[in-house]
């Protein structure tokens, strides 16, 4: 028996499906100060040992972070639960998903993997992998329905925006194929909106340093804690100001959103700005990989 799942391994938060799991991809390297501390969340492979799902993190968005131990890390966390042989459907950022770069990663993968996870070793046996640009989920997860393609939705002209933690991805389905010369990805998502926080908090109250993980919490709550009382901060002012900066990255694709019969806005960053989304956005992506692994690798 073999089991199929979709994995969207975002900057901001690592989804997985089935099973709607969804966790922070926060990774830290570990170092254990006395010996006695719970191993909860701890992953070693490649001889790295790392914390996985913390408020803190290092920087993910560098071309080379696809493939690092780092990255592994994270794909294996999502996968510990998994003991029977897997083959698995995911995605790249637009701007990273050329066609070398997904073989790479899908050669590198495949194979049996034992990291060791808080103490145990698992085995994790990958016997295929298929990797798509980001994005493409939330197609997948349009087009089909009960293990099938939904035809008539495949003759649509289709806009995917797909908003996350640090990027939007932008897909352009039209006559029946991705026009590749207009997707791309633009270096804004709802990160982009804790970092303007985080500076105006640095600069109005030489505020400590915090990470956007760490930001996203307090944004959340609706306030920062400060020296025992609150610095409440207006949520929809700073969403207008969020909307108004991805509105001015979309006008390059105003010719494509007129031509469209359907706008599929995904992504956990989707969630903030009160447009029609797919049904849970942050998990389309996910949940089309695994439609998509059905089809793809058939049974």
């Amino acid at each position: 028996m073999v089991v199929k799942v979709g994995i969207d391994l975002g900057y901001g938060y690592v989804k997985v499906y089935p099973g709607e799991e969804k966790f922070r991809s926060s990774v830290y390297p570990h170092v254990s100060r006395y010996g006695i501390e719970e191993k909860k969340g701890i992953v070693t492979v490649d001889g790295e040992t790392f914390e996985i799902g913390r408020a803190r993190s290092v920087e993910l968005r560098t071309k080379s972070f696809q493939g690092s131990a780092e990255w592994k890390a994270l794909l294996l966390w999502a996968l510990r639960n998994v003991t029977l042989p897997l083959k698995a459907v995911m995605g790249l950022p637009v701007s990273l998903s050329a066609k070398d770069m997904r073989k790479r990663i899908e050669e590198m993968l495949v194979g049996i993997h034992t990291p060791v996870i808080d103490g145990e070793v698992k085995e994790i046996k990958i016997t295929e992998v298929k990797v798509v640009p980001q994005g493409m989920g939330v197609l997948y997860d349009y087009f089909i329905e009960n293990g099938r393609l939904v035809k008539e939705r495949t003759k649509e002209n289709i806009v995917v925006i797909d908003i996350g933690f640090y990027t939007t991805d932008i897909l352009v389905y039209r006559h029946g194929e991705i026009l590749e010369d207009r997707c791309t990805s633009y270096e804004i998502g709802a990160g982009w909106l804790y970092e303007k926080i985080r500076e105006e908090l640095k600069a109005k109250y030489s505020y400590p340093s915090l990470s956007l993980k760490e930001v996203e919490e307090y944004f959340e709550r609706g306030y920062f804690p400060y020296e025992g009382r609150r610095i409440y901060i207006n949520k929809e002012e700073k969403i207008r100001e969020f909307k108004n900066r991805l509105i001015k990255e979309l006008r390059a694709h105003e010719e494509d959103l007129k031509l469209a019969d359907t706008v599929l806005w995904a992504g956990g960053g989707s969630l903030l700005l009160g447009v029609p989304c797919v049904d849970k956005p942050e998990f389309a992506n996910a949940r089309g990989f695994f439609k998509f692994a059905g089809i793809c690798f058939g049974g």
